[in-house]
């Protein structure tokens, strides 16, 4: 039974960028607050305490309408804390997507390989290639 669909599709360039209030001790005046969540059950995998911090940081944008982005030194699990959060997502809030990554063609398998191993109940999809391919993948 599929449940989710999650879209791994080529990085080109990024388009935009806006400013949003951080959501940390330092910033107590952004009036939104910190919220910690106990991690889900679909995410097989076990979280480091900074990772951990991620993931509510991640929670706490998505149930005030915020957007934002990980972005920290390699290796730290950035990955792993967004499929954390997707998680969280279908099963606290049955918000099974679809999701978009975007990602350089180079990691589209590692991707799909964390996904398979930290959420084994969702699908994934990777949409890259010619542009015959794509137009084939979209029916």
């Amino acid at each position: 039974m599929v449940r989710s669909v999650i879209h791994i599709f080529e990085m080109h360039s990024l388009c935009y960028s806006e400013n949003y209030p951080f959501l940390d001790e330092q910033k107590p005046d952004t009036g939104i607050a910190k919220t910690e969540v106990p991690q889900a059950k679909l995410f097989t995998g076990t979280l480091k305490s900074f990772q951990r911090k991620g993931v509510d940081w991640l929670i706490n944008l998505f149930d005030h309408g915020v957007n934002g982005i990980l972005a920290d030194e390699a290796g730290l699990g950035k990955r792993v804390q967004l499929l954390a959060f997707f998680g969280n997502l279908a099963e606290e809030r049955s918000t099974w997507g679809p999701f978009l990554i975007i990602a350089p063609a180079s990691s589209h398998q590692n991707w799909q390989q964390e996904f398979h191993k930290f959420l084994p109940g969702f699908t994934t999809k990777i949409y890259a290639g010619s542009s015959q391919v794509k137009t084939e993948k979209r029916k």
